[in-house]
């Protein structure tokens, strides 16, 4: 009969590589975010809503989405236009915009073409400064925040 407390070579072998493992990879994290780590507060972080957190950023497109989902129905369908290049990627639009306008059903698109259909409640393009704004039939204009690098403009269905 085997005694249950003593290990096959490969099972500790295995145990051996994934503790190691893990500790090489908690290392490498802390390396990585080490900075972010030691210079936020946690208790900060835990007492504030996430809504707060976002807040405190500065960048452009984060504050216009908070506007953004003040101004807009809970319900409303959104489509947003993401026209600005070498700014973030497509992934950071889309990402960030269904995250902070949820519970509304949100979609991105990055192709002019496809930005207004009959199902949409609320217009969202986000350009460079320096392009005009959309002038869509059958919207109003609800917000339209300027940055540096890029200009937020709301479009909300009239009528």
């Amino acid at each position: 009969m085997r005694n249950p407390r003593t290990f096959s070579a490969p099972g500790r072998l295995l145990s051996i590589v994934g503790v190691v493992f893990i500790t090489a990879w908690a290392v490498r994290s802390g390396v990585v975010t080490g900075a972010a780590l030691l210079n936020e507060h946690p208790g900060a972080l835990l007492r504030g809503s996430p809504a707060a957190a976002q807040s405190a950023v500065r960048e452009a497109f984060a504050q216009g989405l908070l506007k953004i989902n003040q101004r807009i129905p809970a319900h409303a369908s959104v489509m947003v236009l993401w026209e600005v290049k070498g700014y973030a990627p497509f992934s950071y639009a889309f990402f960030w915009s269904t995250f902070w306008l949820y519970p509304r059903k949100v979609t991105v698109t990055d192709r002019p073409d496809d930005a207004l259909s009959p199902t949409t409640d609320v217009f969202v393009q986000v350009h460079s400064a320096d392009q005009q704004p959309l002038s869509p039939a059958g919207y109003r204009v609800v917000s339209d925040d300027s940055g540096p690098a890029l200009t937020i403009t709301t479009y909300e269905r009239s009528g």
